[in-house]
């Protein structure tokens, strides 16, 4: 728990120190950044130095979490928190526009992701296109028309005071007249293949996400309902918004969606499994295309809507064995949809369950795809996710208790002709020297820690780098 006694001035201070000292190792932010004069800062870490000034002593990490603990903290002292994805000058909005039966949008120098336009103000007089003056060079415009979906995404070209007597014509509005407007060019339109929608993202299913949303932002382009919101030209869209579109068009396209570069880095899950258990999910999967199990180990609420915004993910399945476990990550399964509850619920895809018995249980998980690691990967060779956490008892032993939650760890991305990690090299180079000087090495630990494993690795590393020298 954060003392309350932290005050705006503590936090101050200590962002001071760290622009004095740095941040020291493993102390760095994954998701999250503390703003302040334009600079980032971590925001666990800052509240750790801010105690000492507060109470005589840094706050040990253990005592309080990140993320919402953290950050509803500062926050609540006047201070900005954003995500690092955000960090960037890179914003995307949202057009939601009438093409039918619309010369100026179907051709021309105004079509559809060629420009954005619309007059300074409303009849009213209402100033309600004031974010056509905040859109900028680079900027990322997702295109929804006819209030049926969202078809194509383009990069803002030229801003808006580019062209200072840009008049609208009220006709193409069905009205008369002209009033000086707002002109952005845009270039780079790319229409998407399978379009999102607006039934695909304005689901039932994403109801309470998409709420969440909407109760920290006041500018997104729907309501409380689930409709459109009327009037609503040029939206933001919020990143926890963005990567629920983005979710959806890697499911409906397949692939990411374009111009889109992630920032963060992607979690996965580690949870200890059986050779059986793999061989009835391999065969369903072959079978009829999914499967839909059951794990027992749980996922935090933040985790949680951290792998919903970032479906499809991976969970890294490490094998046990009668034998005491191979202490190897040898296979991967890829999550397509999960249902998590505090209570137990019915298996959300029947037709996609294995076995006979009508199961229920807290968490369910619909898996599309199982693929063998090759060569498999040691515990050690993951990066854990939160580089803030500290771990009060080894992997293998958090691995060992069915009560545990899973291991959060960096999505591995597989180099071609890269098996062994830099930790090992580390590790082997480590060895390496003691061998030379000992002339013998015992690898010491319970069974299934991969003691024999890590060997072969090792000499087969060693054999190598010898023979090449």
């Amino acid at each position: 728990m954060i003392p309350s006694n932290i005050t705006r001035e503590h936090i101050i201070e200590a962002i001071r120190q760290t622009k004095r000292n740095g941040v020291r190792h493993h102390r760095e932010s994954v998701r999250w950044s503390l703003l302040y004069d334009g600079e980032q800062f971590p925001p666990k870490y800052v509240v750790s130095l801010a105690n000492k000034f507060a109470n005589d002593r840094e706050l040990d990490p253990l005592q309080f979490s990140g993320g919402n603990e953290t950050n509803s903290f500062l926050r609540g002292l006047g201070f900005d928190i954003v995500e690092r994805s955000e960090q960037n000058n890179v914003r995307v909005w949202l057009e939601k526009v009438y093409v039918k039966g619309r010369k100026h949008k179907e051709q021309g120098e105004y079509a559809l992701g060629k420009a954005l336009l619309s007059p300074q103000k409303d009849r009213r007089g209402a100033d309600i296109y004031k974010n056509m003056r905040l859109a900028k060079k680079g900027d990322l415009v997702l295109h929804l028309t006819d209030n049926e979906a969202i078809v194509g995404i383009s990069k803002v070209d030229e801003e808006y005071d580019a062209a200072p007597d840009f008049m609208y014509l009220r006709e193409w509005d069905g009205q008369t007249g002209t009033d000086p407007g707002y002109l952005i060019r845009l270039e780079g339109f790319i229409r998407f293949e399978n379009p999102l929608h607006r039934s695909d993202l304005l689901n039932r299913k994403f109801e309470d996400e998409l709420t969440s949303i909407l109760d920290s932002e006041d500018n997104v382009f729907y309501t409380s309902t689930l409709n459109l919101r009327q009037g609503a030209y040029l939206t933001a869209v919020p990143e926890r918004l963005m990567t629920l579109i983005k979710s959806i068009y890697r499911e409906k396209n397949g692939s990411d969606l374009p111009y889109w570069k992630d920032s963060g880095p992607r979690m996965a899950l580690i949870g200890p499994t059986s050779e059986e258990y793999l061989l009835i999910v391999e065969d369903f999967i072959k079978r009829l295309g999914q499967v839909c199990s059951t794990w027992t180990y749980f996922i935090s609420e933040e985790k949680i809507r951290l792998l919903r915004e970032q479906m499809p993910f991976f969970l890294y399945c490490y094998v046990t064995r009668k034998s005491g476990g191979s202490g190897l990550v040898e296979y991967k399964l890829r999550v397509v949809d999960f249902e998590y509850s505090e209570d137990e619920i019915p298996c959300p895809h029947p037709q996609y369950y294995p076995y006979e018995a009508d199961e229920h249980a807290q968490a369910w998980y619909t898996f599309d795809k199982i693929e063998p690691i090759s060569p498999p990967r040691t515990l050690e060779s993951f990066e854990l996710f939160d580089e803030e956490e500290n771990l009060t008892q080894d992997l293998f032993s958090r691995l060992r208790n069915p009560k545990s939650e899973f291991i959060y760890v960096k999505d591995v991305v597989e180099k071609e002709g890269e098996s062994v990690s830099s930790r090992e090299i580390h590790f082997f180079e480590s060895l390496m020297s003691l061998l030379k000087n000992k002339k013998q090495i015992i690898l010491y630990g319970p069974p299934g820690t991969g003691k024999t494993y890590k060997a072969r690795v090792f000499s087969e590393w060693f054999w190598g780098k010898n023979t090449k020298n």
